[in-house]
């Protein structure tokens, strides 16, 4: 990729972000972005289409980085169960967290980023299921959805405490890891 490019890109990601921080989405405009961004009009459209353009792009990135860090979580812990990697999705996640909030503030309608990220963890927790051995009391279904559904719920929380209070953040992950095993002897058959 061309530098140029790159920083410009960049430069409006930063600016759309910053914006987002202060303002709603709807009350965002194109016009603003690249003044601040000290763009023209024309740069800004050479990128993107408008600013819903700009907001697919941006989730898309942000959706893929945790896509990726989840995916690397499952793979790694093969024997394992799902639920030994919450506290480690959500330490990996605390490193995306600014963009991560901003995308989960977003939620309506035609934006629905927290769903996507459900999704995700559904879909890769159904994959593990799938590919384990492990003999399950529920539907590989009910599993993956009630994984999907804690760990959103915990990388939620982490986001939000993580930089307020670091010492939550550390009791939140050491009572989910707690929880594992009486969630895990009601979910799994003994072998």
């Amino acid at each position: 990729m061309n530098v140029r490019i790159f920083k410009t890109t960049n430069t409006i990601y930063e600016t759309f972000k910053t914006l987002l921080r202060e303002k709603n989405f709807d009350k965002i405009s194109v016009n603003e972005i690249c003044k601040k961004s000290l763009i023209s009009k024309s740069t800004f459209y050479a990128h993107f289409a408008d600013k819903y353009d700009l907001l697919e792009h941006f989730s898309d990135k942000t959706t893929s980085i945790l896509e990726e860090i989840i995916r690397r979580r499952f793979k790694a812990m093969d024997y394992q169960n799902p639920f030994s990697i919450l506290d480690k999705i959500a330490n990996d996640t605390v490193s995306q967290n600014k963009d991560i909030q901003l995308l989960l503030k977003l939620n309506s309608p035609e934006f629905q980023f927290e769903k996507s990220l459900q999704q995700i963890l559904y879909k890769n927790c159904f994959k593990w299921l799938e590919k384990s051995n492990k003999k399950l009391k529920f539907t590989k279904d009910f599993t993956a959805l009630l994984y999907s559904n804690i760990a959103l719920s915990s990388i939620k929380f982490s986001l939000e405490i993580s930089e307020k209070e670091p010492e939550y953040l550390k009791n939140h992950i050491a009572f989910i890891s707690s929880m594992q095993n009486p969630i895990l002897g009601t979910i799994f058959l003994s072998e």
